[in-house]
């Protein structure tokens, strides 16, 4: 936080204004406005007519309002120098949207560190998963969840037998799961980070109050152990649910989804060299970084060189992995175990106080008949961005601050509104229509050709 206020206090005042985004503006937006019908046609093709499911269209539609006034505004009002602002509504999307996904990141961030996270050392615990179960996990919400808990229990088991040998009498654990979809070349790869507490927490028998006991790491045994265990436990839930597998590199690729395109773009997005569409056999480009382009670090260090510079795509495939990374709906994509679980008897005890709560409430809150104290999770936009950035966008550029004016939704009212503040000719750009001719008729390839527009995935 202090080198962010050095940095910010070293930008010019003009830079730490709040900016509308522009995101019409995107290579993204402009790919997915350009493309997405004939990527629903296509898919509409692979399914007998029926297409992708509606989440994924749902969450492939909603971006495209993601920040465009014509949709949709919140307006604000500065009473020093009468001037509005206008805020567009974002689309909330939990898949690929680079607005909503830094939004969801820096709101958990805050969670958990304000609420959540005990001020004690952590240790971050990742599962990778073979390709072909990354398939099966991403759609089966029950498979991923039992998948995931099977991780979790194998983290925290290992955690309490190391703080019964080192004395400590029921020890207390906990973690944090973040279930990540997708992979550096924006590829389907569902795995696990686990940030599990680098020790436990035992009760003082003085006091009654909960101390925490620091264990030493793991060593390679250790390691290759809960792997192992790990290992035999997914093998035993494939069989028991009928995959009749004999080794995780075996699992069968059976259909999880209701949705062949669905399927198709998943394979597409797990596949590095699989088109979606005509396009393939045009294998994507993988160009390597030559040797002495950068220092190379030791595996002794715990990375990996990294060999690959960009990834090119046709619009198609891009599409297809776009929707493969799309979370199904209900899916948890952060997950609490042990003393952290909401339902933990001892949270309490560990967790941090709620910054600006009475701290009397807990104990208003077990009293006979009380009812518990409201606190809410949520951030607004406001807060975060000035809790990340240490922007107010709520402050206007007079020195004066903003108020909530009124929440515009209908159609007419947006019109004239952004006429009025000559906001209608960008905020009502759209991009060229698609010619019927490249999406309907009878033996009419909707897809365009891999050489017409290519997509440059850069790798920093």
């Amino acid at each position: 936080m202090v080198v962010c206020e050095a940095i910010a206090a070293a930008l010019p005042e003009t830079r730490r204004e709040h900016r509308r985004r522009q995101p019409e503006a995107t290579l993204l937006h402009q790919i997915v406005s350009e493309h997405l019908e004939p990527f629903f046609a296509r898919a509409a093709e692979l399914a007998d007519g029926r297409g992708l499911p509606r989440f994924v269209e749902r969450e492939l539609r909603a971006y495209l309002k993601c920040g465009i006034h014509k949709h949709g505004f919140v307006r604000v009002h500065c009473d020093a120098c009468g001037k509005d602002a206008l805020v567009a509504f974002s689309c909330k999307g939990r898949g690929f949207c680079p607005s909503c996904g830094g939004r969801r990141m820096a709101s958990t961030a805050a969670h958990l560190v304000d609420r959540v996270l005990p001020r004690v050392p952590f240790r971050q615990w990742v599962l990778s998963l073979p390709i072909r179960l990354r398939y099966r996990v991403a759609f089966d919400r029950e498979l991923c969840r039992r998948v995931r808990n099977i991780f979790v229990r194998a983290v925290l088991g290992f955690l309490r037998r190391r703080g019964l040998e080192v004395g400590v009498n029921l020890p207390e654990v906990g973690s944090v799961t973040a279930v990540q979809r997708f992979g550096s070349a924006l590829n389907l790869n569902v795995h696990f980070h686990t940030l599990a507490f680098d020790g436990v927490f035992r009760r003082d028998l003085n006091g009654g109050e909960f101390r925490f006991v620091a264990l030493q790491r793991p060593d390679e045994n250790e390691l290759r152990s809960m792997v192992a265990r790990i290992r035999s436990r997914i093998l035993s839930l494939l069989r028991r649910r009928g995959s009749g597998v004999a080794d995780a590199e075996d699992v069968a690729v059976a259909e999880p989804m209701d949705s062949p395109s669905l399927g198709a773009c998943a394979a597409a997005s797990l596949v590095h060299r699989v088109s979606f569409g005509p396009s393939s056999g045009h294998p994507i480009v993988r160009r390597r970084r030559h040797e002495h382009a950068g220092p190379l670090i030791s595996p002794k260090e715990g990375c990996v060189t990294a060999a690959a510079t960009h990834f090119v795509f046709d619009p198609m495939t891009f599409l297809a992995r776009l929707a493969a990374l799309v979370p199904p709906s209900h899916a948890h994509l952060v997950v609490y175990h042990g003393v952290l679980a909401s339902a933990a008897s001892v949270r309490r005890h560990v967790v941090p106080c709620v910054q600006g709560a009475d701290p009397t409430d807990d104990e208003a809150a077990r009293a006979p008949g009380s009812t518990p104290p409201t606190r809410s999770r949520n951030y607004t936009w406001a807060e975060l961005m000035k809790r990340v950035f240490l922007i107010d966008v709520l402050r206007c550029p007079c020195g004066g601050s903003r108020r909530l004016l009124a929440v515009i939704t209908t159609p007419d009212v947006i019109l004239a509104i952004l006429r009025c503040l000559d906001l209608a000719s960008s905020a009502l750009a759209r991009g060229p229509p698609i010619p019927p001719s490249r999406s309907t008729g009878p033996g009419v390839d909707p897809v365009p050709e891999p050489d017409a527009l290519q997509v440059r995935l850069v790798l920093e």
